[in-house]
């Protein structure tokens, strides 16, 4: 059994982190052969073991260098703490379960993104002291992979709830009522930027985060639109313009949403992404001077490339390999995305009602 695949990010080679037989496990195969061509067709070499307790899960990477990060979760006890790998040299550091959680009696931590930032790793995600009553945003930063600085919050709107008078609601701690995620995060300029949602008064919205020294940050609240709820979980940047997608409910329909900014994220505008009944997480990544889109399209009937130069008008990619003929048995759904060579390379899944598979397509960009 397979399962949980992502790719692990990274110049030199393709690798996909995921889980076989009930342990934690990477598969790679080389990016580019002798002459430098991309080596598109080259098979996956045996996975390489990083954890053989299912108490462990990988759930995504990122690589600099010879050096791989690698982020998941381990069950302590019954809770659920954030972990990290970093290998590096045949070596491998693991995290301990107090490295990204806060203190509580139903305290939980979870890493949903990573980044290499220049000079640090960066990872997001949430923590909580009190199960999901006060989910917090969880940002870390490392200049070695194995120490990490907790980001500090910008701002403090107010204080107390019903388990705490002298507790802050702030750019990143949540309250009753008041949780605050993040999903994804990304270079920019000198500083970075994530993305994800925040929820008021039960309902969901969609967030960014801004940070000009990555160990600062400032939530800044997205447009709605027409939505009554949204939340974004994939973001890119290329040079000052950023995009982020989602998804938004839009009347009685949830359908793929993106929020653009020219300008480092002063000012945002929403718009519709991709087809309206796409049922499949947006994944974004940048490639070859470009932003690219995966999206679903007609439920389990294929999936759509798009590119885009300005995070405005977007572009459908020829991609006859993402696409279902009319009348097969099977269906097919994203996993992930990322560049690789002259284009992108595609991590999907198919499955028919007595198998199921996961290939990495290539797509070139023209």
């Amino acid at each position: 059994v397979v399962e949980g695949l992502r790719f692990v990010r990274d110049a030199a080679g393709v690798r996909v982190a995921g889980a076989a037989q009930g342990a934690s496990v990477v598969w790679a195969r080389p990016r580019h052969d002798a002459s430098g061509a991309a080596a598109s067709d080259a098979g996956f070499g045996p996975p390489s073991l990083v954890a053989d307790s299912d108490r462990e899960s990988v759930s995504g990477g990122v690589a600099h260098g010879d050096e791989v990060l690698l982020f998941g979760r381990r069950d302590v006890g019954g809770s659920e703490y954030a972990q990290t790998w970093l290998q590096r040299g045949g070596t491998t550091a693991v995290s301990g379960p107090d490295t990204f959680s806060t203190t509580g009696l139903y305290r939980f931590s979870d890493i949903h993104g990573a980044a290499w930032a220049g000079d640090r790793w960066v990872v997001v995600g949430e923590r909580s002291g009190n199960g999901d009553v006060r989910a917090s945003a969880l940002v870390a930063t490392s200049a070695d992979g194995v120490h990490w600085q907790a980001g500090r919050h910008q701002r403090v709107f107010r204080r107390g709830d019903g388990y705490g008078k002298s507790d802050a609601l702030t750019d990143l701690d949540g309250l009753a009522g008041t949780s605050r995620t993040m999903l994804s995060v990304a270079g920019l300029g000198a500083g970075l930027v994530a993305v994800g949602s925040v929820t008021e008064r039960g309902l969901y919205r969609p967030a960014a985060w801004l940070s000009s020294d990555k160990a600062t940050w400032r939530l800044v609240p997205l447009p709605l639109g027409r939505a009554s709820e949204a939340g974004a979980h994939e973001v890119a940047v290329l040079g000052t313009t950023i995009v982020a997608a989602g998804r938004a409910m839009i009347g009685r329909n949830l359908r793929t949403h993106a929020w653009t900014s020219t300008d480092a994220g002063k000012t945002w505008r929403e718009a519709p992404l991709g087809p309206d009944d796409s049922p499949d997480r947006v994944k974004l990544v940048v490639a070859r001077g470009r932003i690219v889109a995966l999206v679903g399209t007609e439920p389990g009937r294929g999936l759509m490339l798009l590119t885009s130069a300005d995070g405005s008008s977007w572009h459908p990619v020829d991609a006859p390999a993402l696409a279902v003929p009319t009348g097969a048995p099977w269906r097919m759904s994203a996993a992930d995305l990322t560049p690789a060579g002259d284009g992108v390379d595609v991590l999907v899944r198919t499955s028919s009602a007595s198998d199921g598979r996961s290939t990495v397509v290539h797509v070139p960009l023209r």
